[in-house]
């Protein structure tokens, strides 16, 4: 018996030395960081070049970049989506789809494109940030 539970114990130790930790860093490289709570307002409107006003309510923050890549979303919540567009996003658009799709580009290669959905009486502003 004594040789069998070694040999698990050599098992569980090797598993915890060199899977585990390659395991822990492709977690933290990888995956993408949401954000529903703690989204930094002032941060975001300067990633996004908007004003963002009391009647903006922030929904989530996704943060999906790698490296040097930029690869960003938020959502807000505002009660008229036009209103917003017009009074809140400090570039022009450009609307480049068919039904709510937008685009506006800033400095350099950043791109920023805006999806517009209903959602329970009010709207919800989707931001792509990607560079």
């Amino acid at each position: 018996m004594e040789k069998k539970s070694k040999k698990k114990l050599g098992c569980i130790l090797v598993i915890l030395i060199f899977v585990l930790p390659p395991l822990i860093f492709y977690v933290a490289m990888f995956m993408p960081r949401i954000y529903y709570f703690s989204i930094d307002r002032q941060r975001v409107s300067q990633e996004f070049y908007l004003d963002l006003t009391d009647d903006v309510k922030l929904v989530s923050y996704k943060d999906d970049s790698f490296l040097v890549a930029i690869d960003t979303e938020l959502v807000v919540e505002v009660d008229d989506a036009e209103r917003f567009l017009q009074n809140n996003v400090k570039f022009d658009l450009i609307k480049y789809l068919p039904g709510n799709f937008f685009d506006y580009k800033s400095r350099g290669d950043e791109h920023i494109s805006i999806r517009i959905e209903p959602h329970h009486g009010k709207y919800r502003v989707h931001l792509y940030h990607s560079e």
